[in-house]
């Protein structure tokens, strides 16, 4: 759109400003020319027609300086010499037309879109003045008109307008020459006046309208190099209308009034109003502005461009002060401010607000690229801010003072010192559903900085944003919420996502995803800040790959509350959250692995032990750890690396006695203590031996473990401990040092553990042993086709391995017991002739006492489902026939049994069988039998024609309806119904809904009434009450 029309409005500039008054010199009938400039002077025009033929780059000009009146009747047609005809001139009373329809070119060309008709003579303003004092209610002007030197005097203050006139300029000029106004409308007492300008071109000149409650409307007009300004509104109450006009090196004036501009183009000007009310629709503004502002006004800007615009003092497209303020649907490119605050919109003291709107390539010298609001509720939504940048706070937005809501904007590549996005101040904010990526802070906040503000940030993506401090959200004395954002590929010395300093933060459900800085991968804490239900993921630091959480100047001291986070990927050893403040979720510390350590009098040990959160378990580092020995604190601090050890280099100063380890963490507020212990007695170790164990059920089998001193020497009378399959047993060893238990387990493969507990002398030990108890019976589960061939064997063997041979076994399945008898090889078998379905077959070995199952399936002949339809719809029963192999079972006769009757049908190429059911309404059972299986089945046939009793009192009103249903359940609208009631039939229709009603007004009684429809009648009873 901007562009079509900006084409348009420099050609009708180019030809404006090429006006010029034609004359020509020495012309000739009927004579050629070849002249660069022929000046037609007033003396050479006679009472004659002639014709004059000129080369075709010969310009034509009219000179009038000697006379003011043309001869009557002189017509000249002029030619250029290639024979395409340029235009006439021709007198008519006393004023000449130039009409240059036809311009050469190789071939003819129409021009009607240059300017038509143009006057060879301007008229003055004498003449205007006249012309619209004469005019009724309409002028419509046949000239251009100009404003001499001698005229200033008599029009310093234009053409005074006091009536209600329209003013169509029929495409002409009018030039006050850079001396005075045009017009002056009205005065500020004068009656209301209505007055329209319109298809006029305004050049050098300017016109003030004073008319109180009046209305001036322009419409389709040119102002170029207007004075002061083109349009001074200042009528008290009055409205000014502006549309389809284009103002070149032009402003507007605007005040106490109502102004309404549209569809206009604006170069090298602006709009100026104030106390008003103020909307602009569908314009375009070039190195322009909107300036509005007062008490009790309003501005509305919609489908506008702002291009190219600079200014000094900030809103370099819209300035706007005390005034509510509402953009949509615009477009903000390449404006800078040079000295002070927003390139694009500069807004203070009232309401903003700011929709669908895009701002690129835009600069402020100060702060805030692209919109900068103070002390009035700032509200952005559907936005995107692309490229822009300021030299102090907010590359795109600079809030203070007053809430903001940002919603559904994208902010890329966006520049600041600090708050590469946004720079909230003061404010309540709130941020929904954005998008941050590729936005820079040379010092905080790539994307957002919040500065004593409630935040909250909610669903919002952080993606690569980079500053020195806080890739993405700075938080500085500030209440702040964020959830339900995720922080990927931001970078920063300190916080790669989030840096919060004296500040009160929480961050729920948030997940940060390969953030890096130098301290803190993914937050950096210098406040109070609590963490819940967040992943953290390949984050980076030297410090805290996940979380740094600090203390400065012993003013801030970073407090941390941490609940069921998750950390993953790789952290180069380093732990995920390093600590110098305070952890007020539980810690667990761990000393020496929570195990005994063996050490020896005077000699040096290393004491070490780490730290993790107790709910989620982050490792954590830095703050400080004392060592407890008994009831002695080591009075030395112990200090951590970086994967989160504490180490500390201890001389055991006591012999033969154990001591307890323990520690306390000052920085944090609960911690959970897991001991170690120091053993500096004489103690040994000792050795179980044990082997794996490979056996037949119930052999007789037993696991044995020996217990032997450091030596080798066996332990005798001591306890040993056998844990298998989920139960302990606690044995004592004999003379040589064995314990044993035996082994009654079920068939399979165990784990056991044995154990020793340690004395005084000898160190507790413990070792694995496996247990694999081979069953005494083995056989297949076995899947088979109803009363195939198909049969169950099973080979039994006695405890040593050794086949059963000519033995009567038992089988158990479905209840029934049966006995078999073993063949050479120990195997027996079972025919199965049981129904379809799964069985469990009890296989009894008669020797080792063992019991096995196995599962039978038996898979039926028949495969089918119960079917539902309704009343003589298309529904089939169908059912699936196999062969006793297993294939299906085509061209074959199947039988079906339903409501007595037997039907035989032959299955298809898919071993289907098919039979209609055409039955009355009701529930039946349908039997298919194929090859000695019969399945029973149901079907259920549902009416069309649904009806039921109907209990009333006399004369009640009731109605006795039907409702018709199609085959799949829908209502049948204009279906015949009968009704057949004591004998007289009745007739109707059902409605929309398939329902026909049937008014009952018999006496008091029990009547039979009986519904009749498609080939189908039901009956029910009408029982009527006194």
């Amino acid at each position: 759109m901007f562009k079509d029309k900006f084409l348009i409005f420099i050609i009708l500039i180019i030809a404006l400003l090429s006006i010029s008054v034609a004359s020509a010199e020495d012309v000739s009938s009927n004579a050629t020319d070849t002249q660069e400039s022929v000046i037609l002077t007033h003396d050479d025009l006679s009472t004659k027609t002639t014709t004059s033929t000129y080369d075709e780059n010969t310009s034509l000009e009219y000179d009038n300086s000697q006379s003011e009146n043309i001869l009557e009747t002189y017509k000249e047609d002029v030619n250029f010499s290639n024979e395409n005809t340029l235009g006439d001139v021709e007198s008519s009373d006393d004023t000449a037309f130039f009409n240059n329809d036809l311009i050469s070119s190789n071939e003819p060309t129409t021009q009607n879109n240059i300017i038509h008709n143009e006057k060879l003579v301007s008229k003055s303003f004498t003449q205007l003045k006249e012309e619209i004092e004469l005019a009724s209610d309409t002028l419509t002007l046949d000239s251009n008109y100009k404003m001499t030197a001698n005229e200033e005097n008599s029009f310093k203050n234009g053409i005074s307008i006091f009536k209600n006139i329209n003013i169509d300029g029929n495409g002409f000029t009018i030039d006050a020459n850079n001396l005075k106004m045009i017009f002056k409308i009205g005065n500020r007492f004068s009656v209301s006046l209505s007055i329209t300008i319109s298809n006029c071109n305004l050049v050098n000149c300017a016109f003030y309208n004073y008319g109180s409650d009046s209305s001036l409307t322009v419409n389709n007009c040119n102002f170029i190099n207007s004075l002061d300004y083109a349009i001074y509104n200042a009528g008290s109450d009055s409205s000014l209308s502006i549309s389809n006009c284009n103002l070149v090196n032009s402003k507007i004036s605007n005040s106490d009034s109502s102004l309404t501009v549209n569809n206009c183009n604006f170069i090298n000007g602006s709009i100026e109003s104030s106390d008003s009310s103020l909307i602009v629709r569908n314009c375009n503004f070039v190195n322009s502005r909107i300036y509005n502002g007062g008490y009790d006004s309003s501005l509305i800007v919609r489908n506008c461009s702002f291009i190219n615009n600079t200014a000094y003092n900030g809103g370099c497209a819209i300035y706007n002060s005390g005034s509510g303020l509402t953009v949509n649907n615009c477009s903000f490119i390449n404006n800078t401010a040079t000295n002070d605050w927003g390139s694009a919109i500069y807004n203070s003291g009232s309401g903003l607000t700011v929709n669908n709107c895009s701002f690129i390539n835009n600069t402020a010298n100060n702060g805030a690229g692209a919109i900068y609001n103070t002390e009035s509720g700032l509200t952005v939504s559907n936005c995107s801010f692309i490229n822009n940048t300021a030299n102090n706070g907010a590359g795109a937005i600079y809030n203070s003072g007053s809430g903001l809501t940002v919603s559904n904007c994208s902010f890329i590549n966006n520049t600041a010192n600090n708050g590469g996005a946004i720079h909230s101040s003061c404010s309540n904010s709130t941020i929904v559903n954005c998008n941050f990526i590729n936005n820079i802070a040379n010092n905080g906040a790539g994307a957002i900085h919040s500065s004593c503000s409630n935040s909250t940030i909610s669903s919002c993506n952080f993606i690569n944003n980079t500053a020195n401090h806080a890739g993405a959200i700075y938080n500085a004395g500030s209440d702040s919420t964020m959830m339900n954002c995720n922080f990927i590929n931001n970078i920063a010395n300190n916080g790669g996502a989030i840096h919060s300093s004296c500040s009160n933060s929480t961050i729920v459900n948030c997940n940060f995803i390969n953030n890096t800085a130098n301290n803190g991968g993914a937050i950096h804490n210098f406040g109070s800040i609590t963490v819940s239900n967040s992943k953290f993921k390949d984050n980076n630091a030297s410090k805290g790959v996940a979380i740094y959480n600090d203390v400065y100047s012993q003013i801030s001291i970073g407090t941390i509350n941490l609940n069921n986070n998750t950390y993953s990927g790789i952290n180069n050893g380093k732990t995920y959250i390093y600590n110098i403040g305070t952890i007020l979720t539980p810690v667990t510390i761990t000393v020496l692995e929570n195990k005994t350590v063996n050490c020896r009098y005077n000699n040096e040990i290393t004491l070490f032990a780490t730290i993790t959160t107790s709910f989620d378990g982050a490792s954590v580092a830095g703050g400080t750890l004392n060592f407890i020995i008994g009831r002695s604190t080591i009075s030395t601090v112990a200090t951590s690396n970086d994967n989160g050890t504490y180490n500390y280099t201890y001389k055991v100063p006591f012999r033969n006695i154990s001591e307890i380890i323990s520690a306390s963490y000052n920085n944090a507020s609960n911690a959970y203590v897991y001991s170690g212990i120091l053993d500096s007695r004489n103690v040994t170790s000792v050795n179980i031996i044990v082997n794996n164990v490979v056996m037949i059920y119930k052999d007789g089998s037993r696991l044995y473990a020996t217990l032997l001193d450091a030596k080798g020497n066996p332990l005798i009378n001591t306890a040993l401990s056998f844990t298998i399959n989920g139960a302990t047993y606690n044995k004592t060893t004999d003379l040589k040092g064995i314990a044993s238990i035996a082994l009654n387990l079920e068939h399979g493969i165990y784990n056991a553990v044995i154990s020793y507990a340690g004395n005084k002398m000898y160190k507790p030990s413990s070792v694995n042993s496996t247990v694999t108890i081979k069953s005494s019976i083995t056989g297949q589960n076995i899947v088979k086709m109803y009363q195939n061939d198909t049969r169950f064997y099973a080979k039994f063997i006695d405890s040593t391995g050794k086949a059963l041979t000519n033995t009567e076994v038992k089988f158990n399945i479905h209840g029934v017991f049966y006995t078999k008898k073993t063949d050479k090889d120990g195997v027996a078998d079972m025919g199965i002739m049981l129904r379809p379905g799964t069985y469990i077959l009890t296989a009894y070995n008669p020797v080792t006492g063992e019991e096995k199952g196995f599962n039978i399936t038996i898979r039926s002949l028949i495969v089918q489902n119960d079917l539902t339809k309704y009343y003589s719809n298309a529904s089939k029963f169908q059912a699936t026939i196999y062969n006793k192999d297993g294939s299906l079972a085509v061209g074959k006769n199947i039988t079906f049994n339903i409501n007595g009757v037997f039907y035989t049908k032959t299955t298809d190429s898919n071993g289907v069988a098919s039979l209609g059911i055409a039955l009355r309404p009701e529930n039946y059972t349908i039997t298919t039998m194929y090859d000695g299986l019969d399945i029973g089945n149901k079907v259920k046939v549902i009416p069309t024609l649904v009806t039921k009793d109907l209990n009333m009192k006399h004369l009640d009103g009731s109605n006795f309806t039907a409702l018709t249903l199609d085959g799949q359940g829908k209502p049948l609208a204009n279906q015949n119904i009968s009704f057949n009631v004591n004998g007289v039939f009745y007739h109707k229709v059902t409605n929309k809904d398939g329902i026909a009603s049937l008014g009952i007004r018999l006496m008091s009684g029990e009547y039979i009434i009986t519904s009749y429809w498609n080939n189908f009648q039901t009956g029910n009873t009408i029982k009527i009450n006194p």
